[in-house]
């Protein structure tokens, strides 16, 4: 987009002059000359055309022309009184491009001051600091938008790229030793962790007391879940947390142990999740309202109402994404508490769960004496009969009890089914039985404990 044009026109006495005009962007100003006919030869004509105008080149003016400094307005005539010319289509559309261009000026000026704020932060920092990362990449993103929208011209963009890569590339230095040093860090504890893992699987294969080792197991969790590991270290430590769990649930309630998640385990998954979502979107809107407080600071030093305008423009589209991000915070936190209803319920259902498995695991070990007593015993077979019955009839209700409740619906149907068409062929068949029936052992609980989530 050129800011010189030249054309031909007349003064004040109808002589013939030609016109230059070139736009002062930085002080919103448009310098006018005007030289005699007599003055302007061909040579000259042809010189101020192809290097003034086309190349931007300045050029030595005759002594004998007149000079004008008007201000650049989109109401007012470009040229002064005393010129007219009969080419005003040129002088319109001059005006319109060259108001823009004053303007892409004072947002480059934004963006400017903006980037030399955020290389005073970068430069006073001796370590990575990940708020800061975070703002550069949303001034560079801002600036991306401006050139995509065609409000920045390429050589702004490309000078704020510059000043950007030069700030990026600071911070990705603190980054990278700050890496390094956590990895070496994280060499340190991985290492400790597996030692730790590789002990308890050897007490495990050498069939050593499950109970403790669980309980060491979840201690090592606990410690795994408040220690800095890089990513790599961390999926490590955890596949091999998890298989050390499974294997210890598989040899104390066989292979139906590993299930994988159930129901409280997915709940405390979706909860953490929350949880994480909620602190960066608590982040981002602190990140909005130092901007705000930023540009409300900067639109009080304002060169003029245009730079005003447009900051007051974007504290206007800040203040709008900030409601967005509230609302979905209020959204989330609304959530959040529904869900530590949720884990209320589900945990206390799970301690309950743990304190029936633990009296069946004690039923189960008595098994033994308590069926040898019984086989001395001999019992009318019409009594036994009903009480095995009655005995059959509340186990499978107390078994129904539970599990969820479609397995409860579908328990009753069938307790009921069997209650109201086959119980007297039930009881004949039981009053046929021997006692030994009942010297087999309880069946063997189902164990539903999972690994605790990180």
């Amino acid at each position: 987009m050129r800011t010189r044009i030249v054309l031909w026109g007349q003064n004040e006495n109808d002589e013939r002059v030609l016109i230059a005009a070139a736009l002062n962007a930085e002080e919103n100003k448009v310098d006018i000359w005007a030289f005699p006919e007599y003055v302007a030869t061909e040579s000259f004509a042809q010189k101020l055309t192809r290097e003034w105008r086309n190349k931007s080149q300045d050029i030595e003016f005759p002594a004998e022309h007149r000079h004008w400094e008007r201000p650049l307005s989109i109401s007012e005539p470009l040229l002064p009184e005393e010129l007219k010319t009969d080419n005003e289509s040129l002088l319109a559309q001059a005006r319109s491009e060259w108001h823009f261009v004053v303007l892409s000026n004072k947002l480059k000026k934004v963006f400017e001051e903006e980037l030399e704020e955020l290389k005073g932060r970068v430069d006073e920092l001796t370590d990575f600091d990940s708020e800061q990362w975070e703002r550069l990449k949303e001034f560079w993103e801002k600036v991306q938008t401006q050139m995509r929208e065609g409000n920045l011209f390429r050589e702004h963009f490309d000078a704020l790229r510059k000043e950007s890569n030069a700030l990026f590339g600071r911070m990705k230095e603190l980054r990278s030793k700050a890496d390094a040093e956590l990895k070496a860090k994280s060499r340190e504890v991985f290492e400790k962790f597996q030692q730790a893992i590789t002990d308890i699987e050897h007490k495990i294969n050498e069939g050593l007391g499950l109970q403790g080792l669980w309980q060491d197991l979840v201690k090592l969790q606990r410690e795994f879940r408040e220690s800095e590991l890089v990513r790599e270290h961390r999926n490590k430590i955890w596949k091999r947390l998890d298989a050390a769990f499974k294997e210890i649930k598989s040899r104390r309630f066989g292979d139906e142990a590993r299930s994988g998640a159930n129901a409280l385990e997915r709940l405390q998954k979706r909860y953490d999740g929350l949880l994480a979502a909620i602190q960066k979107m608590e982040r981002s809107i602190k990140r909005d309202h130092d901007e705000l407080a930023f540009q409300r600071r900067r639109i009080e030093n304002t060169d003029g109402q245009l730079e005003a305008q447009i900051r007051a423009a974007k504290i206007k589209m800040i203040e709008e994404r900030v409601q967005s991000k509230e609302a979905k915070l209020a959204e989330m936190h609304k959530t959040r508490e529904m869900l530590e209803g949720k884990l209320e319920k589900a945990k206390a259902r799970e301690a309950r769960r743990k304190a029936k498995e633990q009296e069946e695991q004690a039923a189960q070990a008595a098994a033994p004496e308590t069926s040898g007593s019984s086989a001395q015993e001999s019992p009318a077979p019409e009594s036994n009969g009903r009480k095995s019955s009655q005995e059959s009839l509340m186990g499978a209700i107390g078994s129904a009890l539970g599990e969820s409740l479609t397995d409860v619906v579908d328990t009753i149907k069938a307790v009921a089914e069997v209650v109201s068409e086959r119980v007297e062929e039930a009881i004949e068949d039981l009053q046929e039985k021997t006692l030994s029936s009942n010297d087999q052992p309880p069946p063997q609980p189902k164990a539903d404990i999972s690994m605790e989530e990180e």
